[in-house]
C-alpha cells in the first residue's frame, strides 16, 4: 500500500493482464467457428482465418509469460502477434460477409 494505493508488482500486473486479455477473447473462437462457414469465402482464407482467429491467443500468453519471467516493461513486445492476428480475423469476416451480402 502506498499513499493509499494498493499497487501491485511487475509479475503481479502482467500475470493479471495475460488473463483479463484472454477472458473477452474466448468466446472469439466459437463464433468465427460458426460464422465462417457461412460466409462467401475461399477455402485458403477461411483456413487463414481459422489459424488467425487461434493465434490470437498469442497475446495473453506473451503477457502471462513477461509475468512469468519477471522482466520489466522495457522487454520485446512478444504478444504484439495476437492483435495484429485479431485485426487479420476481423478484416477476413468483413470481406466474407461483404462478399456474402
Amino acid at each position: 500500500m502506498k499513499d493509499g494505493y494498493h499497487v501491485l508488482n511487475l509479475v503481479r500486473f502482467y500475470l493479471r493482464e495475460g488473463h483479463s486479455h484472454a477472458m473477452p477473447l474466448a468466446p472469439m473462437n466459437p463464433i468465427v467457428g460458426l460464422l465462417i462457414d457461412r460466409l462467401t469465402l475461399g477455402d485458403g482464407l477461411k483456413r487463414t482465418c481459422s489459424w488467425l482467429a487461434v493465434a490470437v491467443f498469442i497475446m495473453p500468453l506473451g503477457l502471462a509469460s513477461k509475468g512469468a519471467a519477471g522482466v520489466g516493461a522495457d522487454f520485446p513486445q512478444s504478444g504484439i502477434v495476437g492483435p495484429l492476428a485479431f485485426m487479420g480475423v476481423m478484416v477476413l469476416l468483413v470481406a466474407g460477409a461483404w462478399r456474402t451480402r
